[in-house]
């Protein structure tokens, strides 16, 4: 394998790691917060 095609491939992947990451992070966070507000409610 090139080596130009290698830190493509490397950059393409820590991008996607790191969008997975926030995206995992965000999600956990809404998760959390929507949950502890349904649990003061009383709704879930």
């Amino acid at each position: 394998m090139a080596t130009r095609e290698f830190f493509v491939l490397l950059f393409y992947l820590k991008f996607f790691a790191r969008y997975v990451f926030s995206a995992v992070i965000v999600k956990s966070f809404i998760g959390t917060h929507y949950h502890k507000n349904a649990m003061f409610k009383g709704t879930i």
